[in-house]
């Protein structure tokens, strides 16, 4: 019974060992991955992925994907480089989610790089799935606005609600009706939307949203009525 308890005893202490190998190898890999710049990291991202378990280094690797998805460095680039990054920045998301399928951001970034690709299905799906996992996080509703926005010609119908929803969240917070009434004031065609979105909130938020488009529409140099 001892020999068995030892062996037992020395199986288990392996089996530790090894996975604390692949998690510092998944952990230093994606790190490596982030000690680039630009087309570096564009290049670096397209390898493939090896999830690390620290939520803090996911979330590195996914804000890589989201600074790059629609900057300079990724735009100018040939449409099939385009092409192969987007896909890679969604499988990071992908195996992301498997890994930790709570991870509302993981979801975001899939729906962000699916927009990019034209997918419309999984485009909708990840937005969906997003927005179910952290429906109060303002940081996370801001993004969904702005995904949804930049891909409006992708959103479904169920879409287009749930960003009423995170537009009424950011509406009726300080920080975020000040980003809802900059896009409204920069942006014609979210007017209808934000309007309609708005108009379901109490009164004291309404008036609170027109006086931070006069202030956005002063700042930006616009002229309109609210």
């Amino acid at each position: 019974m001892s020999r068995f308890l030892t062996a037992l005893t020395t199986l288990m202490a392996m089996v530790v060992f090894l996975f604390s190998i692949y998690a510092l190898q998944a952990e230093f890999g994606a790190l490596s991955l982030l000690r680039v710049e630009g087309s570096s990291t564009v290049q670096s991202l397209q390898q493939p992925p090896q999830i690390p378990l620290s939520i803090r280094t996911q979330y590195a690797v996914l804000s890589a994907c989201d600074g790059l998805i629609a900057s300079v460095t990724v735009l100018t680039k040939p449409l099939a480089e385009q092409k192969s990054f987007l896909e890679a920045c969604a499988n990071w998301a992908d195996e992301t989610l498997r890994a930790s399928p709570a991870n509302a951001f993981a979801a975001t970034v899939a729906a962000e790089a699916r927009g990019g690709l034209g997918d419309h299905d999984l485009f909708d799906t990840s937005l969906v799935l997003s927005q179910r996992l952290a429906p109060n996080e303002g940081w996370l509703a801001a993004l969904r606005v702005a995904i949804t926005e930049r891909h409006i010609g992708l959103a479904e119908s169920q879409t287009l609600q749930l960003e009423a929803r995170d537009i009424g969240l950011l509406a009726s917070s300080y920080k975020g009706v000040e980003a809802i009434a900059r896009r409204y004031v920069t942006t014609p065609a979210f007017r209808e939307r934000v309007t309609a979105a708005v108009e379901t909130l109490s009164p004291d938020i309404q008036r609170r949203f027109v006086r931070s488009i006069m202030r956005a529409a002063a700042i930006w140099g616009y002229k309109f009525d609210a």
